[in-house]
């Protein structure tokens, strides 16, 4: 997440807004020490509030990331993706909190997990899958908390158990 708290940073077009010369120069000689110091500190990171598509990528050129902004917060979908080019997951984000469904797949392009957020924690049924597509886990949570699931150990039996 910092990784990409950083690209975005790097993508925010320092003070676009500039309403005299000087705001313009102090944003100009801001970019430069950026450039020479090889990006933003953190101080710059916390401070930033972009708005937009962030995207990073693995060194072979392949695409890792992508999500959206808003003033400075995921705010939509996230995607990311294996080294592969597989996909590797889709959530989604309103106001930096995870909402509604996230996906995430295996390396192998086969289903890895299926759930629900609310407000940031998970909510209603989960499902993770092995990377054969054998089912590892099952369970439903409430406002974070594990209510009830199975968890598969191995393809000889499983173990049940039950949270309050």
């Amino acid at each position: 997440m910092k990784k990409l708290i950083v690209l975005c940073a790097l993508l925010l077009p320092l003070f676009s807004l500039a309403q005299n010369d000087e705001a313009e120069d102090q944003a100009a000689a801001t970019s430069d020490r950026l450039i020479e110091q090889g990006g933003p500190d953190d101080d710059f990171i916390s401070k930033a509030l972009y708005t937009g598509v962030a995207t990073d990528f693995y060194p072979n050129g392949q695409k890792k990331l992508e999500a959206n902004f808003v003033n400075g917060k995921l705010d939509g979908v996230m995607m990311a993706w294996h080294e592969n080019g597989q996909k590797e997951a889709e959530t989604y984000f309103v106001k930096g909190k995870r909402e509604g469904l996230m996906t995430m797949w295996h390396a192998n392009g086969r289903r890895k997990a299926l759930g629900n957020w609310v407000n940031d924690k998970p909510d209603g049924p989960w499902t993770v899958w092995y990377d054969n597509g054998q089912r590892e886990f099952v369970g439903t949570y409430q406002s974070g908390q594990l209510i009830m699931g199975t968890q598969w150990r191995d393809e000889n039996g499983h173990t049940q158990f039950r949270s309050d």
